[in-house]
């Protein structure tokens, strides 16, 4: 037999646990309102939900790589998120870094600076060139060599 449909709606839960969300399909044609089914689903990687809430995406410089989370984790440094609802972060490339958690974008080193690696959490400085290539150019352009060299 089937059970009335008053029992049917006093078993729908009101709420989720953290990570999930109600199954809700919308309303057709005819039908008032949208459909809420019984049981709660995961939210997807690159989402989250606190207790009680629907499913949210993750911010820019933030991400969740797992199903049914109750928050986004950051990006770490030298690395970021450019869009809402990232499964992963990115490595800043070879000639720009990151120096705070959760960044959405890569900073450029700047002029005299370099990062040589991905993933930099910061620019070093350019090495002065050497004593030779300075010489190289003095010669290059004819100019007279600088005294004590």
């Amino acid at each position: 037999a089937t059970p009335p449909m008053t029992s049917l709606i006093i078993s729908i839960q009101s709420t989720c646990p953290a990570g999930k969300t109600k199954r809700v399909r919308s309303a057709s044609s005819g039908e008032q309102s949208p459909l809420v089914f019984p049981g709660c689903l995961k939210c997807k990687a690159g989402e989250y939900s606190d207790a009680g809430g629907g499913c949210r995406r993750c911010d820019r410089g933030k991400y969740q790589p797992q199903q049914g989370q109750p928050s986004c984790l950051s990006c770490p440094k030298g690395n970021v998120s450019v869009a809402d609802g990232a499964t992963e972060c990115t490595p800043c490339p070879a000639g720009t870094f990151m120096d705070v958690e959760a960044g959405s974008l890569c900073k450029e080193c700047s002029a005299g600076a370099i990062s040589t690696l991905p993933s930099s959490h910061s620019c070093s400085l350019c090495p002065p060139p050497p004593l030779r290539t300075l010489r190289r150019v003095h010669n290059l352009f004819h100019l007279p060599p600088r005294q004590g060299h």
